[in-house]
This record gives structure tokens, sequence and C-alpha cells, in this order.
């Protein structure tokens, strides 16, 4: 399951080519966004793969279009387009676009600069890597299952003990996930965020809790994963429990 957020920006359109610029690239973006869902749904590779490859086009487009901004704001915009549009469209380079867009943020401050985009700026990395966490896990389990699911003389304890391993690993970077957007929100924690930023961050914060459960899983039928390791593990999730979901409300059937 892939993590897959249209998120509405206002455009202002100002006087020059930046601002039809601006408000063209935020157009495709959208639609493309659009097709991407549609293509998943439908369980259409060709179409998936064509939405994709053109987001990452567009990603360099609008990449392109923040070095010629003539104002901060709009270089904001056009590195926020190019992130959204490299991560949607699996590109190599969206913790480096996420990263220089929300550096032009802290440069203009973030009291001053544009909040909408300026947030997303800061979790998309952490949007991206969870994508690719998830796929891990998603294919772990799948492993795990097909293993344990052989006649026991037939089963690889090689095998399952390297899916422990990677469960353990998935469980740590789904947690360096999570505390990228508990560090998110206190970057903006004066700053009032926009209708919908704020829910989202707490929808994907409850996402990846789900997920380290989910590793947990994995972990705990993996015959060579030790003992010490789950229970520390556990012990870390719990704790994060605590913080995050003191009343225990958090539905991972529903996540």
């Amino acid at each position: 399951m892939k993590l897959i957020i249209k998120i509405v920006f206002v455009v202002v359109f100002v006087a020059g080519c930046n601002g039809a610029t601006l408000g063209s690239l935020t157009k495709q973006l959208t639609n493309l966004e659009t097709e991407l869902i549609d293509a998943r749904n439908a369980d259409d590779a060709a179409a998936e793969v064509a939405a994709a490859g053109e987001l990452r086009t567009l990603a360099s487009k609008a990449e392109s279009n923040a070095g010629k901004a003539k104002t901060t704001p709009d270089v904001i915009a056009f590195y926020r387009i190019a992130a959204t549009a490299a991560w949607q469209g699996e590109s190599t380079n969206v913790v480096a676009l996420g990263t220089s867009g929300f550096d032009k943020c802290k440069e203009l401050g973030l009291a001053t600069a544009p909040t909408r985009d300026c947030f997303m700026l800061r979790i998309i990395p952490d949007l991206a890597a969870t994508d690719k966490l998830t796929a891990r896990l998603d294919q772990a389990t799948e492993d795990i299952k097909a293993e344990r699911a052989k006649p026991v003389a037939d089963r690889s304890p090689e095998v399952i003990a390297q899916i422990g391993v990677e469960g353990d690993a998935i469980f740590d970077g789904f947690q360096n996930r999570f505390d990228g957007f508990k560090a998110a929100k206190a970057d903006f924690v004066d700053i009032a965020l926009p209708d919908g930023l704020d829910e989202l961050n707490e929808k994907n914060k409850n996402f990846i809790f789900c997920r380290m459960r989910d590793a947990l899983a994995v972990q705990m039928l993996s015959v060579g994963n030790t003992a010490p390791e789950f229970a520390e593990n556990q012990a870390e999730l719990e704790t994060i429990r605590q913080d995050h979901d003191p009343n225990d409300q958090i539905n991972c059937a529903a996540s």
C-alpha cells in the first residue's frame, strides 16, 4: 500500500511568467496524481508506469523553474511541486528536492514562509521513505508466510532468520520516520498549520505506528530472531504508544 495524498494548493497568480507557470505546473501535478491513483486502483501497470514517468519529468521541470523564479515564495512553491512529483513518481532525488526547498523556507523564516508549501517540503522525504519501507514490509510478510506454509522439514531456518533481520531493520526504519514526523511538527510548533495538514501528520504517524506492529509480527514469526531483540523492539513500540496513543485508540485495521 502506497501513501497517495492529494493536497489542494491555492495558487495566487501574479504578474509575469512565474505565476502562470506555477499555476500550469500545479494543474499538471493534480492531473497526474489523479491518473496515478486511477491506474493503481485499476491495477493497470502500464498506465501506472506512464504516469510515474510523467511525474518525474514534471519534477525536473519544476526544479528548473525554481532556479529561475524571482521571489523566494515562488522558489518554494516550485520546489514543493518538484518534490511532490518526485515522491509520487518514485524519483531518486526526492530527498534532495525536499531538503533544498525546505532550506529556502528556513532562509525566509518559517514564521513568514508559505506554511503549506514548507510543511509539505519538510515531510515529503519521510513520506517517500515510508513508501519504500512499506514495500519492504509487504515483501517480508509474504516471504515469511510462504516459508511457514511449507512442511516443517522443508523450511529453511536461514531464510526465516534473514527475514527476521529484515523485519528488525524495517521496524527501526519506521521508528525513524515516526520521529521524523514528530520533528516536522516541532518545527512548526508556534505556527498554525493550514486545515488538513495537522490531520495528515497524525494520520501518517498512526499508519507508521501500525506498520511497526506489523514488522514485529514478522519478527515474531521468524524463528531466527532472538527473544531479546523482539522484546527490545516491543518495549520501544510500547514507549511510542504511551507517548502517541496513551488511550490505545489507534485502529490499525482501519489505518
